[in-house]
Formats: C-alpha cells, sequence, structure tokens
C-alpha cells in the first residue's frame, strides 16, 4: 500500500526506535544520520517518527541539540544534515511552542 508522507507505518515506527535505542539490527549507527536525512517517503516518516522520541519539553536547544547529536554519529552529506536539522527544529519547538523564536527556521 501507499502511505503519505507524513503517516508512519509500523515499520517507520519500528525502524525509528531501533535507530533511538542504538539498535543495529536495521542499519548501523555509523549510518543513522545519513539514511534519516536521505529524501525517500520512508526516510521522510522515520526522521519524523525518529524526532517524535525526543521529549525537549522544557530544554535548551543547545541541551537538546547535544542529546541528539549523542544519538547519531554525524556523519551526513551537508544536504542530509540540514534534513535532520530542520526535522530537530521542528520537534524542539513542538516540545516548546513559547521557545520565543519567530520561526524554527531561525533558531
Amino acid at each position: 500500500p501507499t502511505h503519505s508522507i507524513d503517516t508512519a507505518t509500523n515499520e517507520d515506527l519500528d525502524n525509528a526506535q531501533k535507530i533511538f535505542d542504538g539498535d543495529e539490527s536495521f542499519l548501523p549507527k555509523s549510518e543513522a544520520a545519513a539514511w534519516l536525512g536521505s529524501t525517500s517517503p520512508q526516510n521522510s516518516r522515520t526522521r519524523r517518527a525518529y524526532m517524535a522520541l525526543f521529549d525537549w519539553a522544557g530544554s535548551n536547544i543547545l541541551s537538546a541539540f547535544r542529546q541528539l547529536c549523542s544519538k547519531l554519529v554525524v556523519r551526513a552529506e551537508s544536504q542530509q544534515l540540514d534534513r535532520v536539522i530542520d526535522a530537530f527544529s521542528e520537534r524542539w519547538c513542538e516540545c516548546n511552542r513559547n521557545h520565543g523564536f519567530k520561526d524554527k527556521g531561525r533558531l
């Protein structure tokens, strides 16, 4: 079946959890950031599901980003990394609605 980019499948959720937990049965930890930053619908859904596993409510942006970087080996192409950082900023803003930034693109 075809899945929209917004609706994570059970497989997407499982893969996101494996990456989050450092379980390399899905893919090696060293490749996770690059995979999450790829453009396919599955990668986008999994990237969103992965970010949803973080609860950054009340965390400042720097400590939240450090937590993300402690889970991912950040060796990806710049466009892949940009997509991961965009997903990070979107999730951090969801967790911190009164963040004071004008928009998530200006963190």
